[in-house]
């Protein structure tokens, strides 16, 4: 009986053999698959979210660089052009163009010597399969050497269309400038809001990089960069040294005046105001006379202001003594200054009166500072004076403008002063006649900063 009491015990004590019932299964498998499922949605957003960023940093950098490359070359220019799409082609551009080409920034920098040639930053399809559309920025301009300074940037034949970064977006609306004296140029895929002084731009771009699973999106970066400090103005042709213009684009050879015998030491630029300034344009003295030894010719002299191809200011000026000056005249950025002077018929007596007509004239001969005429010199501080013997007797042109020679024939003005030789004879380049000092004008442009 106790033997049995004890067997049933035993027995009931042994584990049970019992599991888990289904449900309990199925619950606990739906929490593991949740659990997982949660784990692995954020190991692929983590996967995701660092990949957009990576595709994000890739994109900024080499957005940043293309900036700071085009920032640069503007640091190293004397100006930047006001309206790209304005601006005349410079020569060879269109050379080998890319097709669909939009100009968006155009810079004028002073190691280039032609003053018609331009480096030129623009847009353009992508050209072959190598380079990412939709857009793509070029440059055309010439190559650099290894220490950073340009190769041959006198033979725009060399230059090239070069890619600078592709995956551009392809915008259709323009940069937001800060006001209405600036000017926007392309968009907001590769755009330039240009100040009015040619001086400031703001530089905006817009990449395209590609999402992790589908679809793209656009990285935009944006900077503001201002050209080196220079003078307070852009000059026309000067003259020449050695045969080429040191302000224009006339090369040749010299005449034993020291006159080019080749092209006309002038450019069709008139000098160009780049900041608020303050204009004087005085008159430093007239001497033509009526063939050698003659009477003095009666020569007229103005100055004119323009804005925008809009005529904002214009005077005449004397040219007999008292002699003309305007004194005190405000000016805007982007005005152009030309100077005007012409020689007529009549003969002048003592006192600049008129007294007569001089044999063989039949009408005024009339030069402009803003037109491409041999007839005009533009003088800068340190340029040479024409080394040039003066007509029948009459006032070397270092006599007119002393005190602002010195002993060498060179100019010694400031940098905010320019001076224009006039040739307002009937006679040809190399000719005795030829002086350059029948009308000779001194303007000053003080910036009002």
């Amino acid at each position: 009986m106790v033997n049995q009491l004890l067997r049933q015990q035993i027995i009931d004590r042994k584990p049970s053999s019992q599991g888990f019932t289904l449900p309990e299964v199925l619950v606990a498998a739906a929490i593991t698959l949740g659990v997982v499922a949660l784990g692995g949605f954020g190991l692929v957003s983590i996967f995701r979210s660092s990949q957009v960023a990576n595709a994000q940093n890739e994109r900024r950098v080499e957005l940043n660089r293309s900036l700071e490359f085009i920032a640069t070359e503007i640091r190293h220019a004397d100006r930047i052009v006001f309206d790209a799409d304005q601006e005349p082609e410079p020569p060879n551009f269109t050379t080998n163009l890319p097709t669909g080409a939009e100009p968006v920034l155009v810079l004028k920098m002073s190691d280039i010597p032609d003053s018609q040639q331009s480096v030129v930053y623009y847009t353009a399809p992508s050209p072959n399969d190598l380079w990412v559309g939709p857009r793509v920025i070029f440059r055309w301009g010439p190559k650099y050497n290894n220490d950073g300074t340009y190769s041959d940037p006198s033979d725009s034949a060399n230059w090239s269309h070069e890619p600078l970064i592709d995956s551009i977006q392809a915008s259709s609306v323009s940069p937001d400038c800060p006001n209405a004296d600036w000017t926007a140029n392309g968009n907001l895929g590769f755009g330039a809001c240009v100040d009015s002084t040619g001086k400031i731009a703001q530089l905006f771009h817009a990449g395209v990089y590609d999402l992790p699973i589908q679809g793209s999106d656009s990285y935009t970066a944006s900077t503001t960069v201002a050209t080196r400090n220079s003078k307070s103005f852009a000059p026309s042709g000067s003259t020449s040294t050695g045969g080429t213009s040191t302000g224009g684009t006339s090369t040749g050879g010299t005449s034993t005046g020291g006159i080019p015998t080749g092209s006309p030491p002038s450019d069709d630029t008139p000098v160009t105001i780049l900041e608020p300034s303050t204009l004087d344009v005085q008159v430093l003295g007239s001497e033509i006379t009526c063939g050698s030894g003659g009477d003095p010719l009666q020569t007229l002299a103005s100055y004119s202001l323009t804005l925008r191809q809009q005529l904002v200011s214009q005077a005449s000026l004397s040219t007999v003594a008292p002699l003309g000056s305007q004194t005190n005249i405000s000016v805007a950025p982007g005005t152009q200054l030309s100077v005007d002077g012409s020689s007529t018929p009549s003969t002048l007596d003592e006192n600049g009166n008129t007294n007569g007509t001089c044999p063989g004239r039949t009408g005024n001969i009339s030069a402009s500072s803003d037109s491409n005429s041999e007839r005009v010199l533009t003088l800068q501080n340190g340029d040479s004076l024409p080394n040039i013997t003066p007509f029948g007797g009459q006032l070397p042109i270092a006599t007119i403008t002393q005190g602002y020679i010195d002993a060498n024939g060179r100019v010694t003005i400031a940098d905010n002063q320019v001076i224009f030789l006039f040739e307002l004879g009937r006679r040809s380049p190399g000719d005795p006649s030829y002086d350059y000092q029948d009308l000779v004008i001194l303007a000053t442009i003080t910036p009002d900063v």
